[in-house]
């Protein structure tokens, strides 16, 4: 397991919560995650289960916690762990290794950017 902490700007701790976690080679894998400032969330792709990086095959979900209230929220379930910048209104992100999907937090839905175009 990992443990996530985040503290207070006098350096004590103010929550913290425990997800499965991946080992890559001799390292932790850390997934990718955003900070919603405004909001006090912080979004971070999660694995379902703990292991090797080389022998998960499974999606990831997409978690937001509430720092302020300690809540954790299942935003989507079955996605990849790819980079991913939020907005500052803090409704959309870009998503993908190239930002080639909007993710609608409040839609609840992923948008690709581009579509692909049968061969004439």
């Amino acid at each position: 397991e990992a443990i996530y902490h985040f503290y207070n700007k006098s350096l004590k701790d103010k929550f913290s919560f425990r997800v499965p976690h991946l080992s890559q080679f001799n390292e932790w894998l850390v997934p990718f995650n955003d900070y919603l400032e405004k909001e006090k969330h912080f979004l971070s792709f999660i694995p379902y289960e703990s292991g090797s990086i080389d022998q998960y095959d499974k999606d990831y979900k997409l978690i937001s916690f509430d720092i302020e209230n300690q809540k954790e929220k299942v935003l989507f379930k079955n996605l990849k762990n790819e980079p991913i910048t939020c907005s500052p209104n803090e409704k959309l992100c870009l998503y993908g290794y190239q930002f080639e999907n909007i993710i609608d937090l409040k839609g609840k839905r992923v948008i690709p950017l581009v579509k692909e175009i049968e061969e004439i």
